[in-house]
């Protein structure tokens, strides 16, 4: 401001040598600032070659950061994956274990198992049919248990029935026999009355 109100008071007073001076005084400043500005530069470039090694490694160790993230994030989302696979397996297999045992264990002839049906699933619908299975057994080998059951006990009644029919048949054969030689006897004797008698009458 104060270099500008000498140089309208040089201008009033038409002062060409003092303007002159005051010219050549500006143009060494512009020169001395020109000969600075090469160094400026160079300290500027120096400073950008600097931020910008400092954004690269400041990029490089985020992108490793985020390199060693993503292994993580992958390694937990397999273990996830893995978790989640043996728990769905052995959701399925447990079940289709025990149907299999039950299955054996019918078909060795134990008709006494009981089981858990409280899955509503397929594998759930598929212990339900083997416990009906169980029961509808079971029912039918108790019902045929209890006719031959019955049916033995009408054949001890049948043989003993038997065994005293035969008893009274010898004992009727018997008297049968008896009462046949005891009707020989008396014809026997009657002939002989009558014999007897008629010998008399003659």
């Amino acid at each position: 401001a104060s270099s500008n109100r000498v140089l309208l008071v040089l201008v009033r007073r038409d002062d060409r040598d003092g303007l002159l001076d005051i010219l050549e005084c500006q143009m060494q400043l512009v020169r001395i600032e020109l000969l600075r500005t090469p160094a400026k530069l160079q300290a500027l470039q120096a400073f950008q070659r600097k931020s910008i090694d400092v954004t690269a490694a400041s990029l490089q160790a985020a992108s490793a950061r985020a390199f060693q993230l993503a292994l993580l994030l992958g390694a937990l989302v397999v273990a996830i994956g893995v978790t989640f696979a043996w728990l769905i397996s052995r959701s399925i297999t447990r079940p289709l274990q025990t149907a299999i045992d039950v299955a054996a264990t019918v078909a060795r002839g134990d008709l006494t198992t009981t089981f858990d049906t409280a899955s509503k699933d397929e594998i759930g619908e598929l212990m339900v049919a083997l416990k009906s299975m169980n029961e509808s057994l079971f029912k039918i080998v108790s019902d045929v248990q209890t006719g031959t059951h019955a049916i033995s006990t009408a054949s001890n009644e049948i043989a003993a029935g038997n065994l005293d029919l035969s008893s009274r048949t010898e004992q009727q054969a018997s008297s049968l026999e008896e009462t046949a030689a005891s009707m020989e006897e008396l014809t026997s004797t009657v002939r002989q009355n009558a014999d007897n008698a008629y010998q008399a009458n003659q």
